[in-house]
């Protein structure tokens, strides 16, 4: 089946990150958007609604597009300085 026929609820999404931190989501978000790489914030509505920066968000990617997001956010996450999950 090529991509044009694949059905939504046949796309498999894979958790590249896990933050408290609403700028380094932001980071990561740009940094993907710069590179054309789809991805769904998990959770972020409701940090928003909740004041943010007090529940984690996960980001998710496509799974084709994991190892390729993973390294482009590579350098973000060996330098945040707070506790990963």
């Amino acid at each position: 089946m090529n991509e044009e026929n694949r059905r939504e609820e046949d796309l498999v999404m894979v958790e590249i990150l896990t933050t408290f931190d609403p700028g380094e989501l932001a980071v990561a978000k740009s940094i993907l958007d710069g590179e054309n790489i789809p991805y769904l914030a998990q959770g972020e509505e409701f940090s928003i609604v909740r004041g943010g920066g007090t529940l984690s968000v996960r980001m998710l990617v496509p799974e084709e597009a994991a190892e390729r997001a993973k390294e482009l956010i590579k350098e973000l996450i060996e330098n945040r300085t707070q506790p990963s999950l």
